[in-house]
């Protein structure tokens, strides 16, 4: 074959060339029929910002958000965390605070029993430094329970002990720890108590003897 036929034969394989097959339309591209209208997009919102600034984020509600929200009825949509046990460290720490709480509040106990007897016997009564030192006091009373209740020491009734002071077991009434005997109510000190309820032991009637 020579160079003529050569040439005529690629012009006519090109003239027979089918044309290539269509290639997928991609998915965001819309065909719009003949005749059809066209919709144009919703203007958006646009905003200039400064060089360097970044674009705001919208706010992503929270845990705090939704409760504040939310009405004192309605139970709330996070369970509050549980609140974690004080360490051995913690837990020294709070004893020793603990210690200086029940030392502060006595010390505010003297010193407001002492105030009001002094206004009482100068007849130069104040409430409001009584207010204030009550106030002081009970917020001291409050932090030590507190710590009572996360230390599991709770103590109803505080116990003083002096050197030299006593109190009697029937009324209470202090006094001297070398005393024989109270001296508001009279009980005995020393020897043997008597105890309510108990009386002296009934002895059997002697031989002869009848009993009515």
């Amino acid at each position: 074959m020579g160079l003529k036929d050569r040439i005529l034969g690629r012009r006519a394989d090109s003239s027979t060339i089918a044309p290539d097959a269509a290639e997928p339309v991609p998915s965001d591209i819309t065909i719009l029929q003949p005749g059809a209208a066209v919709i144009a997009p919703a203007p958006q919102d646009t905003m200039i910002l400064p060089a360097g600034q970044e674009p705001p984020t919208a706010a992503v509600p929270t845990a705090g958000h939704e409760a504040a929200d939310a009405h004192p009825g309605d139970p709330l949509p996070y369970p509050p965390a549980p609140a974690a046990s004080p360490g051995f460290r913690e837990r020294a720490r709070m004893r020793r605070r603990l210690r200086h709480l029940r030392e502060v509040r006595e010390l505010g106990f003297r010193d407001l029993g002492g105030l009001v007897f002094d206004q009482h016997r100068f007849q130069h009564p104040s409430e409001a430094l009584v207010e204030g030192k009550v106030a002081a006091i009970d917020a001291v009373d409050r932090e030590l329970r507190m710590l009572e209740e996360a230390l599991a020491d709770r103590r109803p009734l505080e116990e003083l002990y002096r050197a030299g002071i006593s109190a009697c077991a029937r009324c209470g009434t202090l006094h001297d720890s070398a005393a024989n005997f109270c001296p508001s109510c009279g009980l005995p000190f020393s020897g043997l108590r008597p105890v309510a309820g108990m009386g002296a032991p009934e002895l059997p009637p002697a031989d002869g003897a009848t009993t009515a």
